[in-house]
């Protein structure tokens, strides 16, 4: 017979973070599908504007996919490695180190993480790991994009030709 085990039910602060945690809030349109971001950093809201437009949809109808990607005022200042990207069941898991990371819920579109000072700093890299790719994952799920599986373990999502808007983001190293 095997022991049973106690799985406390976490509490709702612990993922979605207080209302002043995530007072900065900001809908943007990659590829023109609906992602409200919500953070505690200028900068973060700043990186995600110079990759997607903030004012129109191009057609797509259906609730917001939700980023909550909030700044931690301790860690490291070195450059973090390419995020390890890892599924269990519905869940997909950014890893960057234990100071940058994201836990991403694409089917029910929600993600949520935190990335270190140092980190925000290194723009192009939260932008390409920790915002294009969370935000690619959420949409390919809600969306017909397909995926092309890369040598070194990555995966490039990219839209159906005859779509309106192209991107491309690589989703790191899976383990």
């Amino acid at each position: 017979m095997m022991n049973a085990v106690h799985m406390p039910t976490p509490s709702p602060s612990l993922f979605c973070g207080s209302p002043s945690e995530n007072s900065l809030r900001r809908m943007f349109y990659p590829m023109g599908f609906p992602l409200l971001l919500e953070t505690n950093c200028d900068h973060i809201l700043d990186l995600a504007s110079e990759m997607w437009v903030e004012s129109k949809s191009f057609g797509h109808q259906r609730a917001a996919c939700l980023l909550q990607l909030n700044l931690r005022y301790i860690g490291s200042y070195a450059t973090p490695r390419i995020p390890r990207v890892q599924q269990r069941g519905l869940l997909t898991y950014f890893n960057a180190d234990e100071d940058n990371f994201v836990l991403c819920d694409p089917a029910g579109g929600y993600a949520v993480g935190w990335i270190s000072e140092g980190t925000v700093e290194q723009g192009l890299y939260v932008q390409q790991y920790f915002l294009r790719a969370i935000a690619m994952l959420m949409i390919a799920q809600e969306s017909k994009l397909f995926s092309t599986t890369m040598g070194n373990g990555g995966k490039i999502l990219q839209m159906p030709r005859g779509c309106r808007a192209a991107e491309y983001a690589f989703t790191g190293t899976h383990g």
